[in-house]
């Protein structure tokens, strides 16, 4: 596994798991943190995917679901 793929599933995967802490979380304020967070880790995975010749492509959570 390459470095850019390994980046791209560590990001991916603890975008993963802000999202469940979102789904969990006690409060408005702790879901919204927990929620953007992620959102800015899955932007982060986006961004290198694109930058990275032969890269395969990363969804964007804001236009289509997680697979």
């Amino acid at each position: 596994m390459s470095n850019v793929a390994a980046a791209l599933e560590d990001l991916l995967t603890a975008e993963r798991r802000e999202r469940e802490a979102a789904e969990q979380a006690a409060n408005d304020l702790v879901r919204d943190r927990h929620f953007m967070a992620a959102e800015r880790l899955a932007d982060r995975a986006w961004s290198i995917a694109e930058q990275t010749r032969g890269c395969p492509p990363v969804p964007s959570s804001i236009w289509g679901p997680r697979c």
